[in-house]
């Protein structure tokens, strides 16, 4: 597994915030046209503002629920690598980086070390490592 497909976690997580975001918005706006739309008179545009706004809402829900079921897929996934990992203090450095999200000097910290270059080299290192693996094992297939 390659740090690009370990961090689409952490990338799916700020984008299921981002339209969080965005529905709560919306919803507010939505809000705001039906109070204006009860005090003004009827053939208005502003209905066809709601149905815009409920339209762009529906869409944003739908994205959401995509990207929710998404984000388990892919947690189960990566949780499925790091389990498999021999080492321990290895599987908890992985885990506090791309399931948990922390920092490099959060997970020096946790693991017992102030230094956050300690845990970094030590994920640099397998993630070089496997990915030579990998490489090798690909590349006797071919």
């Amino acid at each position: 597994m390659t740090k690009d497909e370990l961090s689409q976690l952490r990338y799916l997580d700020k984008e299921i915030k981002y339209l969080k975001r965005q529905i709560e918005r919306l919803s507010y706006e939505i809000q705001n046209v039906n109070q204006i739309i009860s005090d003004t008179p009827k053939g208005s545009n502003n209905q066809n503002k709601t149905e815009s706004i409920a339209i762009d809402l529906a869409d944003y829900k739908s994205l959401l629920e995509v990207n929710v079921r998404r984000y388990w897929q892919e947690k189960e996934k990566i949780e499925r690598f790091i389990g498999s990992l021999e080492d321990s203090k290895l599987r908890l450095i992985m885990r506090l980086r791309y399931i948990n999200g922390l920092r490099w000097q959060e997970i020096a910290f946790e693991i017992g070390h102030y230094d956050e270059s300690y845990p970094r080299r030590l994920h640099n290192k397998f993630l070089k490592n496997i990915n030579r693996a990998d490489y090798a094992d690909s590349s006797v297939i071919n």
